[in-house]
């Protein structure tokens, strides 16, 4: 039946939970009175020939002879009166675009089931084709009606019909008719906002929520949709602040906090967050979702007890075991305790993180001088998970990485590459890897052997750029493709970092600074504050490039660049 369901699905106009009002405004009320009079039952028992036409037409479906189960099941609902053989019938002929046939169709299925809101959503959504402005709104002043009758939102089963796109601009324009019309519902504003969101229209989609708020102030659902339409439109500050004034005045709905709080993630902000999943833990301290969210958040946030607290409680419960296992042990492993790590990361034999496990281990037996064991790990496990090649062919490349064995390196980049010779991360990871050693060539030709293929490859461009800038004197060029990289990603520290390395080479040293105090205001990085210092130093500003240098030099002492660059200059 998979083509009968494929056609069945072909019109997106399902009655869901949230179109149904499971989360609606106000409490769903009981079923009254339906409004449209259902038909007589049909007097006589099926024919044979509605029998056989009905069959065919289930046949036919199953074979993909879509015209043939059209005509059949427009024949079955027509001699037998059936809604089932009319919705059929419409479906078939909206899929195969036969106008015609899904307006008589669903007409037959409207006449015969009208109080069904499928039928009403599936004529709303021929006419709008047909640009027959009454007769839609007719349509969806019955779906109001029905979802009025059944206590559910019938806001959104309209929104479900002009979702489909069909209709052009009609479609959102009969909405605001109609939303407009009950100006005083606010589930019209909310299923409105909701609509022009997916349009990307967000300065109307945050005034209809917000009219949607004021109509309702209890009712949480416009309150998220405007943050996320805020957020969706980089507003950050304003999303942030409305929906802390949402959490201030309702501290105990647990929607509305989880949202603030994964908003907070979203701006790692993770301290802030952290708060907010601890009064979640109070809120819901059953919910093992809330509870490995706080876990993930305190590791992010470096608060490795709560971390620990967190998971072990998971752990005690039996829930996730393989998931809170993992976790542990990168909490372990991050803070330093490599040994329980490495226990940890060797319990995990099986499942969906047992790859990932294994690198980590990998990494971890390599800083303990067992670099042999952890490579024959990996290689083991790359003939038993195929699927990861490529990430264990990388992960055994940082292993050869950490103890600075180059021609074996060479080697398995050479295999890697043959093997996965589409794999654009593992070029690039040699790319990468050649540059850090000032080989400028092999690092050119594989970043322009990425490019290629994918010339919008913002990492490629970044990386080529800033290779040229630090280890040639080929600098304009260079600045091309950062700039391009740039207009790919503008709010990446890293390119952010190369446009100020190039300006500062360039002699741009205005604008190198503006460029690397934006990448250092976004990440705290050994080699961003090396580059800010060193264009501070030579501008004069000795004691903030100190102040730059001796921050990044506490939080990372072994950081061989940011120490020469200091001797260099500051001797």
């Amino acid at each position: 039946m998979a083509a009968a369901l494929a056609v069945a699905g072909s019109l997106a106009l399902a009655e869901g939970p949230e179109a149904a009002g499971e989360e609606g405004a106000g409490p769903e009320q009981p079923v009254a009175a339906l409004p449209f009079a259902e038909p007589a039952p049909p007097s006589a028992e099926l024919t044979p020939d509605g029998v056989f036409s009905f069959l065919v037409g289930e046949i036919a479906t199953d074979r993909d002879q879509l015209p043939l189960a059209f005509n059949h099941y427009s024949h079955a609902a027509a001699i037998a009166r059936d809604p089932y053989a009319a919705e059929r019938a419409t479906r078939i002929a909206i899929s195969l675009k036969d106008h015609a046939g899904a307006m008589k169709s669903a007409q037959r299925w409207v006449d015969l089931a009208p109080n069904a809101v499928g039928a009403r959503q599936a004529l709303a959504h021929v006419l709008l084709q047909a640009g027959d402005r009454a007769a839609v709104l007719a349509q969806f002043e019955a779906i109001l009606a029905i979802a009025a009758a059944r206590g559910q939102d019938g806001f959104l089963q309209v929104g479900a019909v002009v979702g489909t796109g069909q209709g052009g601009a009609l479609g959102p324009a009969l909405m605001r008719e109609l939303v407009d019309a009950h100006a005083a519902d606010a589930r019209g504003h909310y299923a409105l906002a909701l609509m022009l969101f997916a349009a990307k229209s967000h300065a109307e989609a945050v005034e209809r929520a917000e009219r949607a708020i004021a109509l309702d102030p209890a009712w949480q659902k416009p309150r998220v949709l405007k943050v996320q339409v805020l957020a969706a439109d980089g507003r950050m500050a304003e999303a942030r602040a409305a929906l802390k004034e949402a959490v201030d005045q309702h501290p105990d709905d647990v929607s509305l906090r989880n949202a603030y709080a994964a908003l907070l993630v979203q701006a790692k902000d993770y301290s802030a967050a952290l708060a907010e999943y601890r009064r979640l833990r109070s809120l819901t301290p059953k919910d093992s979702d809330v509870l490995l969210t706080a876990a993930l958040v305190a590791m992010q946030a470096k608060e490795w007890g709560e971390a620990r607290e967190a998971l072990r409680m998971l752990q005690a419960g039996g829930e996730r075991e393989d998931e809170v296992r993992y976790f542990l042990a990168q909490t372990e492993d991050l803070s330093g305790e490599a040994e329980a790590a490495l226990a940890l990361y060797m319990q995990i034999d099986s499942g969906p993180y047992l790859v990932d496990a294994a690198m980590r281990r990998a990494g971890l037996l390599a800083k303990r001088g067992e670099a042999q064991a952890a490579r024959e790990m990996l290689r083991a496990l790359r003939g038993a998970e195929p699927s990861r090649s490529a990430d264990l062919y990388l992960a055994e490349a940082e292993v050869l990485q950490k103890i600075g064995d180059e021609p074996a390196l060479a080697a398995l980049f050479a295999e890697a590459v043959s093997a996965h010779p589409k794999d654009h991360q593992i070029t690039y990871a040699r790319g990468l890897h050649a540059s850090q050693q000032g080989r400028v060539a092999e690092a050119e030709a594989d970043f322009r052997r990425i490019l290629a293929e994918e010339p919008e490859h913002a990492d490629a461009l970044n990386a080529l750029g800033y290779t040229l800038t630090d280890l040639t004197d080929r600098h304009q060029e260079a600045l091309g493709y950062i700039e391009r990289a740039v207009k790919l990603k503008p709010d990446s520290a890293a390119y952010l970092d190369s446009m100020g390395w190039v300006q500062y080479r360039l002699g741009n040293h205005a604008a190198a600074l503006d460029y690397l105090r934006r990448a250092a205001a976004l990440l705290d990085d050994a080699e961003v504050a090396a580059h800010l210092g060193e264009v501070l130093w030579v501008t004069g500003a000795h004691e903030e490039a100190r102040q730059v240098w001796d921050k990044a030099l506490a939080a990372e002492p072994d950081n061989g660049y940011l120490r020469r660059t200091v001797e260099r200059l500051a001797r």
